[in-house]
Formats: structure tokens, C-alpha cells, sequence
């Protein structure tokens, strides 16, 4: 449930983390399920971003353990080191003495989410974005961690990347137990390909900032330009193929060439297909845990996730 809070609690914690004008204006954004965000308005013409996390994780699937806490790391940590804009974070509260939840405000993305302009942009302008989004996953990737694993949670970190996908899968797993969704294949058999697959994941050893969110409406456009990534939440220390425009569904040669214009070794692609597997079990799964009305989340990850385990049974070298 999100956490909804009065107007005099918004007001509060407006004179608290950004000083003493009142509120002209506050109006509740509707997109997301985590955590609730505000429209912030000063009578000095200020204007922000609040967002409030739920004080209860009980009904997130596994891997979204600490989400706010990730945001704010992630912001401060990617702000001024990349080409675009990443939100100033303003004030961030976890002190949970204002509401029940921690809380932060941020600064304001001018322009509209790429996902709002799509039918605005001719196949050209498409082609150029999503080439400036692969120089933005190398630009984000630039920036190192010491550990494979979250930045809000210390108990999801580790010193290999085998053991933190090892730890992903294993939460997407036991989601999927918890709601008794099938994933089409004996937990044994497939703990045992991944041991199989260890070596393909040790032999990356330089953590990466990754911000494993990048679908359009998380990317900021004016002027068929990228000027913001917003929602960071989710990011962690890892192997930059977690990305998930990486993804068998979405990956285009127009963000492969801004990334890398290369191929990718055998390795690599085992990686990329089990985390399709995760983001795919994942999809399964939050249907289930977020009350969706309807299955069309399921419906369109099934299949992408069963195509992708099927690639994973086979040890070919011409994956």
C-alpha cells in the first residue's frame, strides 16, 4: 500500500526539509506502486519532487528491500558524473518521526518521459536516442562500487558477482513459491545450471553502478534530446548487462552501438540469459504481490521468460 499522507503532513515536511513557504500547490503523481510522490508547489515558486516509502516491506517481493535508501545513494552517487541530468536530492528524512515512512525531496526533470513522446518521434529520432542511451549505460557503468550488491541494504552485498545473481535468482524463486507460480522447471535443476554457468559470472570482477530501470518512461527528453533519469531506486553494484536494456525484449543495435559497437563473448550471453531469466520471473511474480487488476504483466513475460531458460538448457557455443 502506498503510503498517503494528509496535506498537513506534506506541509510539515516541507518546513522541515526545504525551510519555511507554504505550499501553493501539491498534487499526487500516480505512477509507480512502491512509494507515493508528490508535485510540490512553494508560494516562492519553488517546485520539487516528495517521495514517501511505505513503512511496511512485508507485501515487495524479495529484491526490493530497501528501495529509498537505494534511491538517494544512487542519485547522490551518479549526480554530475554522467552527461544528463540525475535529480539533486534536496532533504532526505528516515527518521520516521514526521509519518511512517522515510522520505526525501528532489529536484524537478524539465521535459517529458521518452514512453509520452513516442509518437512524436520519427524512426530517426528514436535511432539517435537509444544510441545516447547506450552512451549513458557505458557513461553510469564508469562509476565503480567495492561490492556486487545493493546500496541500501548491507545484508545484499558480496564479494563475487556469482553469489549476488545467485541471490537475486533465489528471491525471484521463492516469490514465485510464495504465490505459487510456476516456473516451469525443478528448483534442483535449476540451481544446478547456474552452478554450472559460475565460471561465466567470476570472470567479471569490477563492480559497476547499474540502474537496472532504464525503460522510457524513466528517461527524460526536450528537444529529442535525453536531459534526466529519474527513479534510481533500483539500482546496484554489478555487471553492466544487468541493464535492462539489455534485455531480449527490448535491446536494439541502435543502443548496442552507443554502448559498445561489439559482440559478446560466450560468456557474456549465458549472463544475459539469466538476467532475463530474473527480470522475467520477476514480471511473473509482481502481479501476484502488487494486486494487479488484470494478468497482462504475466502474460507478456511467461512466454519471454520460458524462451529464455530453454537457451540456458543448451550449452551450444553458438548461443
Amino acid at each position: 500500500m502506498k503510503n498517503t499522507q494528509p496535506l498537513t503532513k506534506i506541509k510539515e515536511m516541507v518546513r522541515l526539509g526545504l525551510g519555511s513557504s507554504e505550499i501553493k500547490n501539491c498534487v499526487e503523481l500516480t505512477a509507480g506502486f512502491c512509494n507515493i510522490a508528490y508535485f510540490i508547489t512553494q508560494e516562492d515558486g519553488r517546485k520539487s519532487i516528495l517521495k514517501i516509502a511505505s513503512p511496511d516491506e512485508t507485501s515487495r517481493m524479495r529484491n526490493e528491500s530497501c528501495l529509498m535508501e537505494n534511491e538517494v545513494l544512487a542519485m547522490r552517487l551518479a549526480k554530475d558524473r554522467i552527461s544528463c541530468k540525475v535529480p539533486e536530492v534536496y532533504f532526505y528524512d528516515n527518521s520516521c518521526k514526521i509519518c511512517s515512512g522515510s522520505y526525501f525531496f528532489m529536484e524537478v526533470i524539465e521535459g517529458k518521459d521518452y514512453w509520452a513522446l513516442q509518437e512524436e518521434l520519427n524512426n530517426e529520432d528514436k535511432a539517435k536516442l537509444n544510441f545516447s542511451i547506450g552512451n549513458l549505460v557505458k557513461e553510469i557503468s564508469g562509476i565503480k562500487g567495492t561490492y556486487f550488491g545493493s546500496l541500501g541494504n548491507p545484508n545484499a552485498r558480496f564479494d563475487t558477482l556469482s553469489e549476488w545473481v545467485c541471490y537475486l535468482l533465489k528471491n525471484v524463486v521463492l516469490d514465485a513459491e510464495d504465490k505459487d507460480i510456476d516456473y516451469f522447471i525443478p528448483k534442483t535443476d535449476l540451481f544446478s545450471l547456474f552452478e554450472t554457468d559460475r565460471t561465466c559470472f567470476d570472470e567479471f570482477k569490477d563492480p559497476c553502478l547499474v540502474h537496472y530501470d532504464l525503460w522510457e518512461g524513466n528517461i527524460f527528453v526536450e528537444s529529442k534530446k535525453i536531459t534526466g533519469i529519474i527513479d534510481w531506486e533500483r539500482a546496484m553494484f554489478s555487471d553492466p548487462l544487468m541493464e535492462d536494456r539489455f534485455r531480449t525484449q527490448k535491446c536494439s543495435q541502435d543502443f548496442l552501438n552507443g554502448y559498445s559497437n561489439r559482440s559478446f563473448t560466450y560468456d557474456e550471453k549465458r549472463r544475459l540469459l539469466w538476467y532475463d531469466i530474473i527480470l522475467f520471473l520477476s514480471m511473473m511474480n509482481e502481479g501476484s504481490f502488487r494486486n494487479y487488476p488484470d494478468d497482462s504483466t504475466y502474460n507478456y513475460a511467461m512466454p519471454l521468460y520460458k524462451s529464455s531458460l530453454e537457451k540456458i538448457k543448451t550449452a551450444s557455443s553458438e548461443l
